[in-house]
């Protein structure tokens, strides 16, 4: 439960790219993370920023949550 633990935070295209680095998928963050990962992804307009989030949504995509 987000409440009970991590909540909505993931660290942002920082601590996605730290993530990635680190091997961790998808599958790895919360339900809420996971939605508001996706929510970011889609609001960011940044070209750089943006392409921390494509792993995850390629994931996403490929259906490996």
């Amino acid at each position: 439960m987000a409440q009970r633990g991590e909540g909505y935070g993931y660290g942002g295209a920082e601590g996605l790219h730290r993530a990635h680095e680190h091997g961790r998928r998808l599958c790895d963050f919360n339900r809420e993370q996971q939605a508001q990962i996706v929510q970011d992804y889609f609001a960011c307009r940044d070209g750089a920023e943006r392409a921390a989030y494509e792993p995850y949504i390629d994931e996403l995509r490929a259906g490996r949550i």
